[in-house]
């Protein structure tokens, strides 16, 4: 649509330069004519008042027609400075998207140099992923890979954390099973010496004999 439009106003603008110039080539043929006829009149022993009535016409007709391509001529100026106008409008848009474009690309390139958690984050070697999955292969997609590497990542720490948990339980577990027997020991040991100092006299009777 817009193609279509732009190639009726450049056939506008052709036809109103074929019409200024055919104004102009009219001045100058009417011009033409009537330096032939003012020629003729000069080098005439009378004067022909049919030849000054037509001369006459002919200055009419040259007015006219100069006040036509004087008109004309004004118009195609207007239009070319209105054409101008949007030219430098038009460059001024171009110049404007050149900038922003320049200042994305900036930005991108800016974005993909600033570190990411990824750069952080612990992963096990590409190679010892890849030895761990033979379906898959350093060929493929990188983007695929590195899902593939965290996916796996995820699976593995949620399954250690799962084994730090158990342990952690077998270790409150341990610890209130030795809570329960230290107290159990320290029960026995207080009986023990309770045992003894009872037994003290029964010793001391034996030792007589």
């Amino acid at each position: 649509m817009e193609k279509t439009e732009s190639l009726l106003q450049t056939n506008k603008y052709s036809s109103e330069d074929n019409m200024s110039w055919k104004s102009f080539e009219t001045c100058l043929a009417i011009v033409q004519e009537a330096r032939q006829q003012c020629y003729q009149l000069l080098n005439s022993s009378s004067v022909d008042p049919m030849a000054k009535r037509y001369l006459m016409v002919l200055m009419r007709r040259l007015r006219a027609a100069n006040r036509v391509a004087y008109l004309e001529a004004r118009s195609a100026k207007q239009e070319t400075l209105r054409q101008r106008q949007i030219i430098d409008q038009q460059y001024f848009q171009l110049q404007n998207l050149y900038y922003e474009q320049q200042h994305l690309l900036a930005a991108i390139k800016a974005c993909e140099a600033f570190p990411t958690s990824l750069d952080s984050l612990s992963l096990i070697p590409e190679k010892d992923f890849l030895t761990l999955h033979p379906d898959l292969n350093s060929a493929m997609d990188p983007h695929t890979l590195m899902l593939a590497r965290l996916s796996y990542e995820k699976q593995e720490r949620e399954r250690l954390e799962k084994v730090r948990r158990d342990l952690l339980k077998q270790k409150a577990e341990l610890i209130s099973q030795n809570k329960i027997h230290k107290e159990e020991l320290e029960a026995l040991d207080s009986q023990l010496k309770n045992f003894i100092r009872s037994a003290e006299p029964l010793r001391e009777f034996l030792q007589k004999y």
